[in-house]
């Protein structure tokens, strides 16, 4: 767990790593070592709305959510991040997603949220 720009952090499962020895070829790169997928949850400015979702382009899909094109947050633009993890698999970063979305997981949200 670390605190980056004022958010909470945490950095789950295994570091990407270059791999220099793909399918036998030294110096190649398995790019798929490298990608990292982050679930994060956004708190709208302007309305007391938390959005929880998950990308592997964070700044991507904020301007995204920002600009109007995702139809569920739209209405409560500009949003801010309030949290984000990382995971080194999809599987592991959708797991947790639904974990965050269900009952107990938005009970947590709330906790991390007024501490």
């Amino acid at each position: 767990m670390l605190i980056e720009n004022g958010l909470l952090v945490y950095l789950v499962g295994r570091r990407a790593q270059l791999n220099t020895c793909l399918a036998g070829r030294q110096g190649a790169v398995d790019y798929r070592l490298m990608t990292t997928y982050t679930v994060y949850v956004l708190k709208s400015i302007n309305f007391d709305r938390y959005y929880t979702g998950m990308t592997a382009d964070l700044e991507r899909r904020l301007a995204e959510h920002n600009s109007g094109k995702t139809k569920s947050t739209k209405a409560y633009k500009p949003w801010k991040i309030v949290y984000k993890e990382s995971f080194s698999s999809r599987s592991e970063a959708r797991a947790h997603e639904k974990y965050l979305k269900s009952g107990s997981g938005r009970e947590w949200i709330k906790k991390k949220m007024a501490s």
